[in-house]
């Protein structure tokens, strides 16, 4: 059946489906996905919907400037389109990103220091052994999910910031700890990040510039909280910049992204919009969304 043909049915069915699901468990979220279109709105810094992704560059969405554009930093290593119809959130295509392999945009983007959300689609592919994703701003937060098959002590799932520092969700251990209804591999992960910023200033301690005391951030996986109860942490002291490129760092193994935006806008608004990323953007959002269900 075609894409649009499928979006169509969708929407037809939402009513149900959402019935259905209000009273699921939370086991039921590793196979509850949203559609929607991101569109670019006043929040919007950066958005890719690698749908129309080269082996060049992958082109910011209209009408962001082109220098948001990401292209690999390293000689002969080109972007990777890919076609993955069965998995497709938003089109057919998505980028799927080989061994070491490092994308920035050109442009660096200033006035970091408010509000922020990070948010792409990801999934680890059947054959992945070990890898490790940053996905965000090369110099201020990037969201880090590191998995391990053979030794999941090495794996992570927080933020980092610069010169090595890292923070990792509360509670969070091992992704055999969270489980296979939320990370098993060849599926479709949405993946976020909020910060609710009270700005950033330097540090003369560090010699840097660091987000400040009230900083808070939140991550979620398939759009709730993953960790322990807050399920967020202080973010002060962070070493960041108010000035950053666009980046996403892959470090062994294989993995597919797509849909990567960055707002500056914190969707959960600070932890009242409890529900930010689930069924659409929720009461924050300007863009409506509707259930799909795929196993």
């Amino acid at each position: 059946m075609p894409h649009a043909q499928n979006r169509v049915l969708r929407r037809m069915i939402v009513p149900a489906l959402a019935v259905a699901f209000a009273c699921a468990g939370t086991s039921a979220h590793a196979h509850l996905h949203w559609s929607r279109v991101n569109t670019v709105d006043s929040d919007t810094i950066a958005l890719y919907h690698f749908d129309d992704a080269t082996t060049v560059a992958a082109p910011p969405s209209l009408p962001l400037p082109l220098g948001l554009g990401l292209t690999s930093i390293a000689a002969g290593i080109p972007l990777s389109p890919t076609t993955d119809t069965p998995g497709a959130i938003f089109t057919p295509q998505a980028l799927a990103l080989p061994t070491a392999q490092t994308l920035r945009s050109t442009d660096t983007i200033s006035q970091l220091a408010g509000d922020l959300t990070i948010e792409c689609w990801f999934k680890w592919t059947p054959e992945m052994t070990s890898s490790t994703l940053e996905i965000g701003l090369q110099s201020g937060a990037r969201l880090v999910v590191a998995r391990d098959e053979v030794t999941p002590a090495n794996d992570r799932f927080g933020i980092a910031g610069t010169h090595g520092s890292y923070l990792s969700a509360p509670g969070f251990t091992s992704w055999v700890d969270v489980g296979y209804e939320e990370a098993s591999l060849n599926e479709w992960r949405h993946l976020a990040l909020t910060i609710h910023s009270t700005g950033i200033h330097y540090n003369p301690a560090s010699s840097h510039d660091v987000y400040s005391t009230g900083t808070v951030g939140r991550l979620y996986l398939n759009g709730h909280p993953t960790g322990s109860f807050p399920h967020s942490f202080d973010l002060a002291g962070l070493n960041v910049h108010d000035a950053s490129r666009v980046t996403v760092v892959m470090r062994g193994g294989e993995m597919v992204i797509d849909e990567l935006a960055v707002w500056r806008r914190d969707w959960s608004a600070n932890g009242v919009n409890t529900n930010p990323f689930a069924n659409g953007r929720g009461v924050e959002s300007s863009v409506t969304g509707w259930l799909d269900y795929r196993e």
